[in-house]
């Protein structure tokens, strides 16, 4: 009988456990460079998110104060949500006493702290694999429903893709700054405007349309069941890859302004996903493996290869961003197993690529240096 009511209560308890997302706020502020008022709103939000890992925090250049970093599909959510700067929405949600959903700053800090005390029938993870190559991500965004639920319009999967400290040069970068005169502010002395102003957490791009994708997930949910959306995209040239993340969440997203509520979000930095080999090159031929040991490393690196033949090749290191760190030529292999010592001791600490390289052919392996 004993045995009994432990294994009830085990299930009791791991059926709990499973229906308890995480909770996430997503903060979308609405800034613009030209926006004197606006590194207020920068220096609150990274107070608060310092202080609380469960807030994500986007920033949109909104289009009322026009400046580099703006795009249609952002001028879109931000004439929909305010027509002032700084504002922010938290979780989309028009709480009580509010005239629009998105709020000064005086009401961030509240709104999120309340937002925080929810709970989530569905939990977000995001995941993908990226091509260094061709600079192409494919990212898996699910949509973890634990209790039946239904729509109070339709369930969307968004996606944003994110640049944190995006510097540009020319008037549409430089950040303009009322309060460069006001003692004890954090951004006291810096300028006005501020030349090379490191832009924070920038939407640089919408993949998954405005206002979500539909259709991915059914308007009444099961419970228990993952809902996946796959999307593919190319990262811009000019995008600092160690700087870049994605930002996925689920609305229920009705035609009324007030009725777009965020149920939950979660995002993932690009460095995280895995490393696949580009469609455009091949594996080496002869080369059956590539490993390094140790990894993480602190000063050196062994390459392990397997060769079925003789061979020369290159061999590359290059960090998130693509640039090529170091490199070695007309390394030579032997038939069998091959044991190349490589220093990494003028390395900092964070993700690279080793790459095997002979022609158009290339292999990579991820190396972390953690000293």
């Amino acid at each position: 009988m004993k045995k009994i009511l432990l294994l009830s209560t085990m299930f009791i308890l791991i059926a709990s456990t499973f229906s308890m997302a995480q909770k996430r706020v997503l903060v979308e502020k609405f800034t613009s460079a030209k926006c004197g008022n606006c590194p207020d709103g920068t220096a609150k939000l990274t107070t608060i998110t310092g202080n609380e890992p469960n807030v994500i925090w986007v920033t949109h250049h909104a289009g009322f104060i026009v400046d580099a970093l703006l795009f249609p599909e952002i001028d879109t959510i931000a004439s929909t949500f305010t027509f002032g700067a700084p504002t922010a929405t938290i979780d989309r949600i028009k709480f009580s006493g509010q005239q629009d959903v998105a709020v000064g700053t005086s009401l961030w800090q509240s709104n999120i702290s309340s937002q925080l005390t929810q709970t989530a029938d569905v939990d977000v993870t995001v995941d993908g694999n990226f091509d260094a190559t061709s600079r192409v991500a494919n990212i898996d965004v699910n949509a973890i429903f634990s209790s039946a639920s239904t729509a109070q319009g339709e369930y969307r999967i968004n996606v944003f893709v994110v640049e944190d400290s995006v510097v540009g040069s020319g008037s549409g970068y430089n950040q303009a700054n009322y309060f460069n005169s006001t003692a004890g502010h954090p951004f006291q002395g810096l300028g006005n405007p501020i030349v090379n102003y490191p832009h924070r957490h920038v939407v640089r791009d919408v993949i998954s349309t405005a206002w979500g994708m539909g259709g991915i997930i059914p308007n009444t949910t099961m419970a228990n069941t993952t809902y996946t959306a796959n999307f593919s995209y190319q990262i811009p040239m000019d995008y600092d890859l160690s700087k870049v993340r994605f930002v996925a969440f689920v609305t229920d997203f009705s035609q009324g302004v007030d009725q777009r509520n965020v149920l939950n979000a979660n995002q993932e930095d690009l460095s995280n996903f895995g490393m696949i080999i580009s469609n455009t090159a091949k594996q080496i031929p002869f080369v059956q493996a590539l490993s390094i040991q140790p990894n993480p490393a602190t000063t050196f690196v062994n390459l392990k290869v397997e060769s079925s033949e003789n061979q020369q090749v290159e061999i590359l290191i290059s960090n998130v961003s693509g640039q090529t760190i170091l490199t070695k030529e007309n390394v030579n292999l032997q038939t069998g197993t091959n044991i190349y010592p490589l220093p990494v001791d003028q390395l900092a600490n964070g993700l690279y690529f080793i790459t095997m390289k002979k022609g158009k052919y290339l292999t990579t392996q991820k190396l972390f240096i953690n000293k």
